[in-house]
């Protein structure tokens, strides 16, 4: 599986931007990252 298929699935399921906050919390850059996508989805919702 890609990096491109797992961030669609990422798209359609939201508990797993949550899963994934926890899971890498010592990645500080990406942890910033997913931080905003899960604020865009927030606001897409």
């Amino acid at each position: 599986m890609g990096k491109g298929d797992i961030f669609l699935v990422f798209l359609g399921n939201r508990s797993v931007w949550v899963k994934i906050g926890y899971f890498i919390p010592k990645i500080g850059t990406n942890r910033v990252y997913f931080n905003k996508i899960l604020s865009f989805q927030d606001v897409k919702s």
